[in-house]
């Protein structure tokens, strides 16, 4: 781990189907595999160290469902806020 007080049994938290499901959900179209993409948000914690799914749909929306704490959240790439 990269942490030595992680206490998580998997990571990342949600694994790809599970990130397919979740979008899923929001009445959408997946398009393709789920990618595990690494790029520092304010929404992921602002790190290169915190990997998040970004899922693609056919209606042209791209949503990321992101790790926060102990639960997933989901936001279309609209709503993130790239740290550079």
């Amino acid at each position: 781990g990269m942490w030595s007080n992680a206490q998580a049994k998997q990571f990342p938290f949600v694994d790809a189907l599970e990130a397919t499901k979740l979008v899923g959900e929001m009445k959408v179209t997946i398009t393709g595999e789920p990618d595990l993409v690494f790029r520092p948000t304010r929404e992921g914690g602002g790190d290169w160290t915190n990997p998040f799914w970004e899922v693609r749909t056919k209606e042209g929306i791209t949503f990321y469902v992101i790790q926060n704490l102990n639960k997933a959240e989901i936001y279309r790439a609209d709503e993130i806020h790239p740290i550079d």
